[in-house]
């Protein structure tokens, strides 16, 4: 089995740039974070640096400084139709704090909803479920799925990790934002480049958004209503794609998060459309599906169903989900999907380092070798007892459980382990 190395990648510069330069994505924030970033825009990150302003608005007919992007989506089935299986790319709030971390085991340490929350970074971070979803049936039980039911860290503020985008403040995944220390809040966002024009864009406002009586006139106004448009950037494109009623929603309920897979007639809801979204705390139709803003739900044919609990994503039935999207299923594997999305971070196992010595160039970061300057850092994380370097395995025997699978103890399991992934090489 193979392990996933999450907790070696400071200092991956180089490594990170070409991630980054290779995946893209579209966001909006929580207006007042102190990147400056507006509430009704959207925004385009492909790389390191400030996101870019690609759209939203009075391009969007969401002009006023007050308006609030709630969630947003591409056509989850353009460029090409995806009929398959999927893990969830998705984002918390700041009151999110994640399955506690002894509930599962110790996959993909230590980067998780848990760990960023204890560190107060996860506003502004992107995970991606451990678990693999089938379009419209739900969970997978078994392969492709990891049976962790967790997360892992895909985007983070620092240029140190693989991927990254410029929200504030900059700290490495390990760091502890102060607290006081302000930060950028993810409130929307969907993988891929911006719409050109004539290509479809979904969004919801908050439901206190004063332009949301303004956007298509005459529409009963709703935090549940999502509208599409075909030009972000001018005015006068903007539709309805699905009234509140239509999707199966009171009038009261605020969409927070939503993918839309758009396949009937497009631009408009229909036929058997599936919009997967997450619901703010306070909406009334939340109490029929378990009550927390971490299910996902899923709207089809005018009704809704529970589609995922938040369990299932490694979320505490208080967490919130505040973006949301899919990635298509890799080589019928989640681990794989995960490595492909994040790139870069998963190395040998066995390289862990360019130097053993301490506060020298390169220690603790893997440079793609193996040689001895791993098997002393090894030796030196070992004798510390540091599980998140050194556990590695629950037993050293290849085949039987738990092997490869840290257990949250370091043992001579673990050493024989190392030595084995050591032999094997790169």
């Amino acid at each position: 089995m193979r392990r996933v190395v999450m907790c070696q990648v400071l200092g991956l510069g180089a490594v990170a740039l070409v991630a980054a330069s290779a995946r893209a994505q579209l966001l909006c924030v929580q207006s007042g974070g102190p990147s400056g970033l507006q509430g009704n825009g959207v925004y385009f990150a492909s790389a390191m640096g400030t996101p870019a302003l690609v759209g939203g608005g009075a391009g969007m007919r969401i002009g006023q400084p007050q308006d609030q992007l709630d969630a947003i989506s591409r056509n989850a089935l353009e460029p090409t139709d995806f009929f398959g299986e999927f893990p969830f790319w998705f984002s918390v709030d700041d009151g999110s704090i994640g399955l506690p971390p002894d509930s599962f085991v110790d996959f993909l340490p230590p980067f998780s909803v848990t760990d960023q929350a204890m560190n107060r970074q996860h506003p502004a971070d992107i995970f991606m479920s451990t678990e693999g979803f089938q379009r419209v049936t739900g969970l997978i039980m078994g392969p492709p799925s990891l049976g962790l039911f967790n997360n892992a860290l895909v985007i983070n503020q620092s240029e140190q990790y693989p991927r990254a985008w410029g929200l504030e403040p900059v700290a490495n995944p390990p760091a502890t934002v102060p607290i006081g220390v302000a930060r950028d809040e993810i409130v929307g966002a969907s993988r891929g480049i911006p719409p050109s024009p004539g290509q479809l864009f979904y969004y919801s406002l908050t439901a206190g958004s004063p332009s949301l009586p303004l956007v298509v006139p005459g529409v009963v106004p709703s935090g549940a209503n999502i509208f599409v448009d075909t030009d972000i950037n001018a005015p006068g494109s903007e539709q309805l794609y699905a009234l509140f009623n239509q999707l199966g929603l009171a009038i009261e309920d605020d969409i927070n998060a939503m993918v839309v897979f758009d396949q009937g007639t497009l631009g408009q809801y229909d036929l058997d459309d599936e919009v997967y979204f997450t619901l703010t705390p306070g909406s009334p139709s939340l109490v029929l599906f378990g009550g927390s803003g971490a299910n996902v739900l899923l709207s089809r044919f005018g009704v809704v169903s529970l589609f995922a609990e938040g369990v299932f994503l490694g979320l505490s039935p208080g967490d919130q989900i505040d973006a949301l999207d899919v990635v298509p299923m890799v080589n019928d594997s989640v681990l794989e999907t995960i490595e492909s999305e994040v790139g870069g971070i998963f190395l040998c196992e066995a390289d862990l380092t360019t130097s053993a010595v301490p506060a020298t160039p390169g220690y603790g970061v893997p440079n793609g070798v193996i040689n001895n300057e791993d098997f002393f850092f090894f030796l030196t994380q070992f004798a510390a007892g540091n599980r998140f370097v050194a556990d590695m395995t629950t037993g050293a025997i290849p085949g039987a459980p738990g092997y490869g699978i840290p257990d949250g103890l370091i043992t001579n399991q673990d050493f024989f382990y190392f030595l084995a992934r050591f032999a094997e090489g790169c």
